[in-house]
């Protein structure tokens, strides 16, 4: 037999829990329509500009590129070349571009650059949401301490 305490106390949490689960949902709480006025408003976040499909002046010609839009801009001392309108597999076809121009791939912190006599060029992917953009990121070598100039010398022909 069970003590009358304990009968009373199941009974209480029995009709609390009745009460909680059919007459307390956020629908009558909030008249069925939610409340943001609280919150500041939120603006929808542009897409960045296009580029265009003209391979921009400032860019090197000596680097090779794939087909796109294209947007130049410069970060410190690199030139970043952004190339929209294009596929995920592009950066693939990309990277084989480089290293067919004589850019030899190494793996630094485990991404590929490509090291030429005065550009580190990195190539990357990024999909924001906007549609895919390749991503060239060009550093002169001359810039980057650490990494030697090699000397540019003449050896005669041997005899």
């Amino acid at each position: 037999m069970t003590s009358p305490r304990l009968t009373f106390a199941l009974a209480v949490v029995v009709v609390l829990s009745a009460l909680g689960i059919t007459s307390c949902s956020v629908d009558s709480l909030t008249g069925g329509a939610a409340n943001t006025t609280s919150y500041p408003p939120v603006t929808t976040p542009q897409p960045p500009p296009l580029g265009s499909w003209k391979i921009p002046a400032g860019f090197p010609a000596e680097v090779p590129i794939i087909d796109g839009r294209y947007r130049l801009t410069h970060q410190s001392d690199s030139i970043v070349l952004s190339v929209t309108a294009v596929q995920k597999a592009e950066v693939n076809r990309a990277r084989t571009l480089l290293e067919k121009a004589g850019y030899s791939r190494e793996s630094v912190l485990g991404q590929s650059t490509f090291v030429g006599p005065k550009y580190l060029i990195t190539v990357t992917d990024d999909d924001i949401g906007y549609g895919m953009t390749i991503v060239y990121r060009l550093s002169p070598i001359s810039n980057l301490p650490g990494i030697p100039q090699l000397p540019q010398m003449s050896l005669p022909p041997l005899p």
